[in-house]
């Protein structure tokens, strides 16, 4: 045949359990000595893959509760994984864990610098982060690239849509150098909240400052209109007219005296905000080097190949043992089969 043959129709070629049953029982010692052999092999490899360790660390972000909204309604929405916060979203707890991804947030992370004993096999003070993800003799900007993205990969982020807590993961080669970018996590979404909540109070200060410079003009324009009032009515008291003038000028100072007033709180509110220094992030679960490796998992390894090699094999030896058969019973699918698995041979015919 020197065309392509025809791509053969979908078919049922399902093995039965018999047949499967039939192929174990005559080749089971090949089998399971493949599939020892596979598993000591993979056990081997598991002793060469540098071990891992997870640390983890649990925070709760501020939260303000709903205005208006009453306990029961909350707390059914809490049950049922809604969020019925009336606060920003930059307080929201997904907000944080979005952060945690962002790329300044993990430029911060891996350009920072970790104490001796949280690097494996350095022999300096400290070193980055980038340092050890990375090879040395690369270009700056790929290798901050690739760190990042390594980084982002050793990275797990969480939320708990009912109790807002939010989980960071980190896994690292050594169990002081996981807790310490854990730690380094924490520090720095702390920090970051810090100065955006003040930045964001600087700006509400320099707006305060000026409503209150605005507002404290207007009311010494009143409260002079009010004072030249009295100066050229003395007996204001028995003209209805007049009296009627003395209380609308009166409103007006008075109106005017309570925005200030309050224009005066927002402002205090808003100085007090900006050196407010108070975390607001309530970690609840410190990170702590972790006593146990979190991979390779050497059992599974061992058991994973032990099991893929005991399918393959029974497979490949039923394919193997009914070539002939299928080939007789459907030579189309057989020859569209043969040229997929050997194409070479069949180009040399």
């Amino acid at each position: 045949m020197s065309g392509e043959p025809p791509k053969p129709d979908s078919r049922d070629y399902n093995l039965s359990l018999l047949g499967l049953l039939v192929v174990w029982m005559s080749h089971w010692r090949l089998l399971v000595a493949l599939a020892v052999i596979a598993a000591v092999v993979a056990l081997g490899v598991s002793f060469l893959v540098h071990p891992q360790y997870q640390a983890r660390g649990k925070f709760v972000p501020e939260s303000r509760a709903t205005a208006g909204l009453g306990g029961n309604v909350s707390g059914l929405a809490s049950q049922l994984g809604v969020s019925l916060s009336g606060g920003e979203p930059t307080q929201s707890p997904q907000f944080y864990a979005d952060l945690v991804k962002t790329r300044p947030v993990l430029t911060a992370i891996v350009l920072h610098r970790y104490a001796l004993d949280s690097i494996v096999g350095n022999d300096r003070s400290d070193q980055s982060l980038l340092d050890w993800l990375t090879s040395p003799d690369r270009n700056e900007a790929r290798r901050l690239e690739t760190g990042l993205r390594k980084l982002g990969v050793r990275t797990t982020v969480g939320v708990d849509r009912r109790t807002n807590v939010v989980t960071i993961e980190v896994e690292m080669p050594s169990p002081s150098l996981a807790a310490a970018v854990v730690a380094q996590y924490l520090s720095y979404l702390n920090e970051f909240n810090l100065r955006y909540r003040q930045s964001q109070a600087h700006a509400r200060r320099e707006f305060s400052e000026r409503q209150v410079q605005e507002a404290e003009k207007s009311l010494t324009l009143f409260e002079d209109s009010l004072r030249h009032f009295y100066e050229r009515n003395r007996q204001w008291q028995s003209s209805p007219m007049l009296q009627f003038e003395e209380n609308r000028l009166r409103r007006r100072v008075d109106g005017q005296q309570e925005v200030f007033i309050s224009l005066r709180r927002e402002l205090e509110s808003a100085r007090i905000a900006e050196v407010n220094d108070t975390p607001v992030l309530t970690v609840i679960e410190p990170p702590v080097a972790p006593a146990h490796k979190s991979s390779p998992r050497r059992l599974q390894w061992a058991w994973l190949a032990f099991v893929l090699t005991t399918v393959g094999v029974l497979v490949g030896l039923v394919l193997y043992g009914n070539r002939f058969h299928w080939r007789a019973v459907d030579p189309t699918a057989y020859e569209w089969l043969s040229r997929r698995l050997t194409p070479s041979r069949h180009r040399k015919q």
